[in-house]
């Protein structure tokens, strides 16, 4: 889910800003590979956003072949599941009559079957339709290559899902390509990958231009929900309104950075209830950060949270 933020892309001294980024990270990157020469780093505009990938390996060649095809497949998902796109696959499943069958794309169906897992997961605090209002049953079904819209209402809107899911898409691409380690970045939605520690930090919800805390990421994914500079732009489709809790910052590591993504927007949602109802038996690790005052902060998360530094400085200020 979109928190309208900067992402600042930190590399060896340089600094370059994202204006139109959507999260609330900055990535810190602590070159190892001194056998490798000098990492490849591409940026395009995809999924409106930044779209960064860094890619390390033998050959820069083979690496910025291998930017090029990842960066078309981003855009050609972009238009795929964009909601605004009536040419794209979810424009034209939107428009198309409830109750009858629609013939969906192999992809289309794998990021549906995500989104309805972790609806049902959640208790529909992420929703692949958000603005259908509260329900029992989901609004979409699929039924082998078909998938129906149940709720003639319902609106598919993929934008807590799609990003990450579509992340996972280039870097399974940039892998069958040969590309042994690299990292996706598409508005502060980041996944890894390879034999690499990147470092990543969250910034203070009071104080955004500060790195609040430093979390190792290895072969994984972080997406993070925020309101910090647009507050009141995350619904809670439960109650079909802007969500009103106490949640300033909610973010998750996943292996995918589909799951990833809709767990954040769950997350932000349901606040501490949420971390410990959903994550104390699923292979994904949490993060929830309150404001408690003007320039306090509270914060829970699970045991297995990689954040390094000094957990005391999110206790109170």
């Amino acid at each position: 889910m979109s928190a309208t933020t900067d992402t600042k892309i930190r590399s060896h001294g340089r600094q370059t800003v994202d204006p139109r980024a959507d999260r609330t990270i900055s990535v810190c990157r602590r070159t190892r590979w001194a056998t490798f020469p000098p990492p490849v780093r591409r940026a395009t505009v995809a999924m409106g956003t930044f779209l960064h990938i860094e890619l390390h390996g033998p050959s820069a060649n083979a690496l910025h072949r291998g930017a090029d095809r990842a960066f078309a497949l981003a855009r050609r998902l972009s238009l795929q599941f964009s909601r605004f796109e009536p040419r794209g696959e979810v424009g034209r499943l939107n428009a198309w009559p409830a109750h009858r069958p629609f013939a969906a794309s192999l992809r289309l169906r794998r990021l549906l079957a995500t989104a309805l897992r972790i609806w049902r997961a959640s208790d529909g605090a992420f929703d692949p339709t958000p603005l259908a209002g509260p329900r029992r049953g989901p609004a979409i079904r699929i039924d082998g290559t078909r998938v129906i819209r149940e709720d003639p209402e319902a609106q598919l809107d993929l934008g807590a899902i799609a990003k990450g899911f579509t992340i996972d898409e280039v870097v399974g691409l940039l892998r069958r390509r040969g590309v042994p380690a690299g990292l996706v970045n598409a508005g502060g939605d980041i996944r890894a990958f390879g034999d690499r520690t990147w470092h990543i930090q969250l910034r203070d919800p009071h104080r955004p231009a500060c790195p609040a805390l430093e979390i190792p990421l290895r072969d994984a994914a972080l997406c993070v929900s925020a309101n910090t500079f647009q507050p009141g732009h995350l619904r809670d489709p439960r109650r079909g309104g802007a969500a009103d809790g106490p949640t300033t910052t909610a973010a998750v590591v996943a292996r995918t950075a589909a799951d990833a993504d809709a767990w954040a927007t769950a997350l932000f949602i349901a606040g501490t209830a949420g971390l410990r109802k959903w994550f104390s038996h699923r292979a994904i690790s949490g993060l929830v950060i309150e404001c408690s005052g003007p320039h306090a902060l509270r914060s829970w998360r699970t045991k297995n949270f990689p954040a390094g530094g000094d957990p005391a400085k999110w206790v109170a200020r």
